[in-house]
């Protein structure tokens, strides 16, 4: 029988900023429900957080009442750009594009460069910089713009329901930020927090 779950990407804190003051952020979040055959849809939830700086920002992306079977496997990412030059409509749409994919062919979307970090809980910026800059094309190169957090994991039904056994599952990842240009802050710091919960 199906068990309903709830998905939200919570909130970003910041300690440190990719540009010298402040970041303009989106944010991206993707759900793909997998049945045995392989068979699903990603779905993308998108946010524009303008410009952020040090400290916790809500961000409240939620997949709210999704029926999950016991040979469904659960994929999540979230994606999260510094782009303050971008067309916003272009940003959204690349990271649409960036998420489904991620969620669709997992490592092999990466070149496989992730390695273990799925199915594991981790960041996986440095792997995706270049696969979020072919996505978001010409949108991350321009002075400070860039990936600044990036996680995906993959769970199996036994997987969810043991981690939401007490109702609900939280999990904050540490994102050290990749190298920026000359002139722009120090390497971006982001910790991000996602929460998933069941219900009766």
């Amino acid at each position: 029988m199906a068990q309903i779950f709830t998905f939200s990407l919570d909130s970003f804190k910041i300690t440190d900023t990719r540009s010298r003051h402040n970041d303009t952020d989106y944010v991206s979040f993707t759900l793909l429900v997998k049945s045995a055959n392989g068979a699903g849809t990603p779905k993308t939830l998108t946010k524009s957080m303008g410009d952020v700086n040090n400290g916790t920002h809500k961000v409240g992306l939620t997949f709210s009442g999704i029926p999950v079977n016991p040979t469904d496997t659960v994929v999540l990412n979230y994606l999260i750009v510094n782009t303050g030059h971008g067309n916003p409509s272009q940003v959204v749409s690349g990271l649409e594009s960036a998420g489904t994919k991620l969620a669709t062919a997992g490592a092999t979307a990466l070149g496989g460069a992730i390695g273990s970090v799925i199915p594991g809980f981790g960041t996986i910026l440095g792997a995706a910089v270049g696969f979020l800059a072919g996505e978001v094309t010409n949108l991350l190169n321009a002075d400070c713009d860039g990936g600044v957090a990036a996680e995906q994991t993959t769970m199996t039904f036994n997987e969810m329901m043991t981690k939401t056994a007490k109702g609900t599952f939280t999990q904050t990842t540490k994102h050290p930020g990749t190298d920026s240009a000359h002139g722009c802050g120090g390497n971006s710091m982001y910790f991000v927090t996602w929460v998933m919960q069941s219900h009766p």
